[in-house]
């Protein structure tokens, strides 16, 4: 449902990247209002595509790398896109040669 309201923030990331998500949980309730929870990459390909998300394109998901190579993360962002969630890179994803494509956008290695 492109143009719906947001109504939840999932913070998704694997190792120090998971817990600055973490450590941002908090900052993203309070600075949005939105409920916000900070998911191990596995942990949402596991289980947060089956939690309380639906709609699905009413949750932005979070990717938060440092290098933005991770393979568990490229992946997270492409099976929460082909599930309707909203993805968004972090900078630092977004940034990675690996992660663009020939015109400069950021896309996931893999797709």
């Amino acid at each position: 449902m492109p143009g719906e309201a947001l109504r939840r923030v999932v913070l998704v990331g694997s190792g120090d990247s998971h817990h600055a998500g973490r450590a941002a949980q908090l900052a993203f309730l309070r600075l949005t209002g939105l409920p916000c929870e900070a998911l191990g990459t596995q942990q949402f390909l596991d289980y947060g595509m089956l939690g309380p998300a639906s709609p699905h394109a009413a949750t932005l998901v979070v990717a938060v790398s440092a290098s933005g190579s991770s393979p568990r993360l490229v992946t997270t962002v492409r099976r929460a896109r082909a599930h309707g969630f909203r993805p968004w890179p972090s900078p630092a994803a977004r940034a990675a040669p690996s992660a663009r494509r020939r015109d400069g956008r950021w896309r996931p290695r893999s797709a």
